[in-house]
Formats: C-alpha cells, sequence, structure tokens
C-alpha cells in the first residue's frame, strides 16, 4: 500500500470518532456514549485495529466486485454497513443511499476534493436503541454504464466497534 496510507487511516480514523461524537450529541447522549465500544486511541504497540481503511478503483468494465463501497459492479438491492459508520471520499460521484421513503438519491453528487460522505452502520442502529438507523446504499448504475466512464477511485475507512464490544441499547431506550 502507499506509505500515506497510515496517515490517511489515522486522519480518517479521528474525523469517524468526531462524527460517532456529534451524531451522540444530536440524539441528546453524552457525546464519549460510545466510546467503550472502540478501540483505544492510539493503539497500543503491535495491536490491530477493529477498523479499516479500503481503497477502491471500481471501472466500468470490471464484472466481478462485491458492492458499492468495495468497488465492481452496482447492486440492486443496495448493502447495508454492519459497523458504527464509513466515511468515503471518491474522486467521482457514484453512491446511491436509499431515503426512508425507499427511494434511492445519488448522495455525493455535489462531493469535492477534500469532502467526506457519512454512512451509519447496523451497529449503530442496534446501539440507538434504532434512533439512528443504518443506511443502505450501492452504486449509481448509471456511474457503470457510460462508456466514457474511466473508473472510480474511493477510500472508505470503517468504524468498526472492537471485537469483544458488548452493544447494549438499554441505557438509550430507557
Amino acid at each position: 500500500s502507499p506509505p500515506c496510507m497510515a496517515d490517511i487511516f489515522r486522519c480518517m480514523g479521528k474525523a469517524s470518532r468526531v462524527a460517532l461524537s456529534a451524531i451522540a450529541r444530536h440524539l441528546r447522549l453524552r457525546s464519549d456514549v460510545f466510546n467503550h465500544l472502540l478501540d483505544d486511541a492510539p493503539l497500543p504497540a503491535n495491536e490491530v485495529s477493529s477498523s479499516v481503511l479500503v481503497g477502491t478503483y471500481s471501472d466500468a468494465s470490471l464484472q466481478n466486485g462485491k458492492g458499492a463501497i468495495g468497488g465492481g459492479k452496482p447492486t440492486v438491492n443496495g448493502e447495508v454497513e454492519k459497523g458504527l459508520l464509513t466515511l468515503i471520499s471518491s474522486d467521482t460521484p457514484g453512491l446511491q443511499v436509499c431515503d426512508p421513503n425507499g427511494r434511492w438519491y445519488l448522495a455525493d453528487s455535489g462531493s469535492g476534493p477534500g469532502d467526506l460522505l457519512l454512512i451509519t452502520g447496523r451497529a449503530l442502529s442496534h446501539a440507538t436503541a434504532g434512533l439512528h438507523p443504518a443506511a443502505s446504499y450501492r452504486a449509481s448504475p448509471d456511474c457503470f454504464m457510460s462508456p466514457n466512464s474511466g473508473g472510480r477511485t474511493s477510500l472508505a475507512y470503517r468504524l468498526m466497534p472492537q471485537g469483544n464490544a458488548i452493544l447494549d441499547c438499554s441505557p438509550i431506550a430507557a
């Protein structure tokens, strides 16, 4: 991987934790309410993070991809992120998100360099007792149908709970 990936991982990790704190405040919770679910920051030496940074390049000619964030061909029904949240940075638009009414819209149409798209996941939905539902997303079919499409490069940072984290929503539900 490129030498800058460690710096990108660190920066997107900080940004995702700030976003998680903002979500907590929006729900009128303490800003650190989810901290017990996360890895230590910074991580102890030689410890592997639960979170992951994925860099992908999707070309219109690829036929064996695994979904919108992972790259490749678009999925029809969409996918739901499993972690707490995902931050995505792309060089071109191409991600659709499903709204509560079941309509798909291009979520990153106005994105530019330095912008991040935030997608919430199942773990966050469970930890908030459903107050913040998980988002369904997919690659835009238009992104892959254009013969002039040169492809799409993206970085996705998935903020995951620790492997031994207990997602107890009872305090929030109360």
